[in-house]
């Protein structure tokens, strides 16, 4: 059900309005609105103090919002960047239940975090400066490398009065071409590519640059330093050990910062604690004394909040109104623990209007029973319930997640039981398992095609039906009585009589021609009455053509019976797989028994535990799509938007 809310404004004095706010949040119970909307542009204006004073408050919620969202995003990047260093979670360790604090020990948690992450700067800020240092001295070692053997102090080479001295390296074959061509060089080795440095006459160097090109010779400048390359490249060698030195003593410190996960997520979750509240601050209105709070509430919740407020202050001013006509309040759906997780198919399509019908509890059956048909497969169905049951009970997951995780566990055991009456188990037929005499499936999808595809088409027409008996109800609610009767209750009679004239043998089927020739009346006669005249006519026959929609709707529920086959198929496949393989290695010496079953045993394992996944995200989108489709096209009206109260929401720790 749709539960009304309430909207409500609260004047309190300034000096209360921290204690207010996190009174509320703690509550969960209100949805804030712009307080500023509510008050008129003359009351804002009032005086230029009290337009002062509003800007000056919402400027001091902004900047704390901005600081506590800069906090947020400094111990969210803290975790990530220290999850690398952090020891590996084991299994138990993933599915361990979320710890449970106080507030207080969230919000207390966020200095020291901030701490580590002061550390955490430093120690990056260094690693970075080392790994800068170590890349301009692995450059300077690259271009010293071929000059190793050279014994002359780098600042011995400078130019003279006739001549100008270049540095590189020449094959050293090519020095006796130098010497014949008379050129002055000092060549530091003998085999290779040798390092020379070569004297280029002032004068004429474009004679000695062309035989130095023929002969290979190839210019490597040296970098400014002093003394011989080789002493260069023996401290460049001891910088580069003392910077991986230091970068792994810097390591070891960023592992033992590591220790410190738990307390970065408790006060990441503080943090987004804080984060909420200063948000929601920047909704208030505010004078020089007083504050003004808006929003929404549940009207089943009003007591709570009222005792929230009274628990700080007793000084405040409550107003509650309903909604009124051109306002849009938001939408909150309260069903027993049962129905409650479903809630989420209907979301994800879009939230019921507040003012319309909750369908979960109509809808819900119908989605179980079309998820277990095309699961189709006991087999598949207890690896779901028992995963998704073990799942919930191990980690207690909440929100979305624990909501799917439920649907999962419910539609396992949907599938369980549609498996045995129309399906398989591990992809095996029950008759090969159990024996010919074994009553089960009573209808076997896999042999009998046709007849399992109309059984699943009927199933979705009833459906159909359901969902124009419910709008039949919504509409008699509303006092429209008139749609109720000639555009829904004369499809229904229709139907009807069609069903008894067809199926009936006895003299009653004449009962079923007369409702279904009552149900063609009131349709041509009453489906136009929007209209006048010829056109009343006109329109009404033209109600007729919507026996189209029907039938391309009944049609859509073929889906079912392909997905439940598809998966029977898939099964069956994947056991055929196992054996081949097992039948090959059989062969093998000594051996051959022992791997051909371990073979089998993991194949048939992987490829079931896919067919079980692959095959349930089907059937969850495509059941939900029966649902948005098919189902609710008939009677609900979308364009909610999900109550959403100021409250404490965490990631890593649960609130107690």
């Amino acid at each position: 059900m749709i539960v009304p809310m309430k909207h409500i404004s609260l004047f309190i004095l300034k000096r209360d309005e921290r204690r207010i706010m996190k009174a509320l949040q703690r509550s969960g119970a209100v949805q804030l609105s712009a307080a500023a909307e509510t008050v008129s542009d003359d009351e804002q204006q009032g005086s230029g103090a009290a337009e002062e004073a509003y800007s000056d408050f919402l400027r001091a919620c902004e900047s704390e919002h901005n600081r506590c969202q800069t906090e947020a995003q400094r111990i969210k990047s803290a975790l990530s960047a220290l999850s690398f260093y952090a020891p590996k979670q084991g299994m138990g360790e993933k599915l361990a239940p979320q710890a449970e604090y106080e507030p207080a020990e969230l919000t207390e948690s966020i200095a020291p975090a901030l701490a580590v992450c002061d550390e955490l700067d430093e120690l990056n800020g260094r690693l970075t400066a080392l790994r800068a240092e170590k890349e301009r001295q692995a450059s300077l070692l690259k271009q010293l490398k071929p000059f190793a053997a050279m014994d002359i102090k780098v600042e011995d080479i400078a130019s003279t009065k006739n001549a100008d001295f270049v540095t590189g390296v020449i094959p050293a074959s090519e020095l006796p071409a130098l010497r014949e061509a008379g050129i002055a060089f000092d060549a530091f080795g003998e085999e290779g590519k040798v390092p020379v440095i070569v004297a280029v006459p002032k004068a004429e160097p474009e004679e000695t640059e062309a035989v130095l090109k023929k002969a290979g010779f190839v210019q490597k400048l040296l970098p400014e330093i002093t003394d011989t390359p080789a002493e260069n490249i023996e401290g460049i060698t001891a910088k580069l050990a003392e910077i991986d030195s230091e970068q792994a003593e810097i390591k070891q410190k960023l592992q033992a910062l590591a220790e410190n996960t738990e307390l970065l997520k408790k006060g990441y979750d503080g943090a987004l604690i804080e984060q909420q509240r200063a948000k929601a601050r920047c909704d208030l209105f505010a004078t020089k004394q007083t504050v003004l709070l808006t929003g929404w509430i549940r009207s089943d919740e009003v007591d709570k909040v009222m005792a929230s407020i009274d628990e700080v202050t007793d000084i405040s001013c409550v107003q509650m109104r309903d909604p009124y006509d051109e306002e849009q309040p938001p939408t909150y759906c309260k069903n027993n623990k049962f129905f409650a997780p479903f809630e989420t198919i209907t979301n994800m399509y879009s939230p019921p209007d507040p003012r319309g019908f909750d369908p979960t509890v109509v809808m819900t059956p119908f989605y179980l029973l079309f998820f277990g048909l095309m699961m189709g497969d006991t087999g598949y169905g207890l690896i779901m319930t028992l995963a998704a049951g073990l799942f919930y009970k191990i980690k207690k997951p909440t929100g979305g997640i624990g909501n799917i995780c439920q649907i999962l566990f419910w539609g396992g055991i949907s599938t369980m039981i549609f498996g045995l009456l129309a399906g398989t188990c591990f992809g095996m037929n029950w008759y090969d398992i159990f024996g010919p005499s074994f009553p089960f499936p009573l209808l076997d999808p896999m042999k009998d095609q046709m007849t399992a595809l109309i059984v699943y088409c009927c199933l979705g027409f009833g459906q159909i039906i359901a969902g124009m008996i419910v709008s039949i109800v919504l509409h008699l609610k509303r006092g429209d009585w008139q749609t109720a009767l000639f555009d829904i209750g004369s499809w229904l009679m229709i139907f009807a009589g069609a069903a008894i004239a067809l199926l009936v043998k006895s003299p009653a089927k004449y009962a079923g021609f007369g409702l279904l020739g009552l149900g063609l009346l009131l349709l041509i006669v009453f489906g136009g009455r929007a209209k006048k005249g010829v056109g009343r006519v006109i329109g009404g026959v033209g109600k007729l053509y919507d026996i189209t929609g029907f039938l391309s709707d009944v049609l859509s529920y073929s889906r079912v019976f392909a997905l439940g086959l598809a998966t029977g198929a898939m099964g069956s496949a994947f056991n055929l797989v196992a054996n081949i393989a097992r039948d090959m290695l059989k062969g093998i010496p000594v051996v051959g028994g022992v791997v051909s079953f371990l073979v089998a045993a993991v194949l048939l394992v992987v490829l079931h535990l896919f067919c079980v996944a692959i095959n349930a995200l089907g059937a969850f989108i495509h059941c939900a799509r029966l649902q948005f489709i098919e189902y609710y096209n008939r009677f609900y009206t979308p364009g909610g938007k999900l109550f959403a109260p100021l409250g404490m929401y965490t990631k890593h720790n649960k609130i107690k």
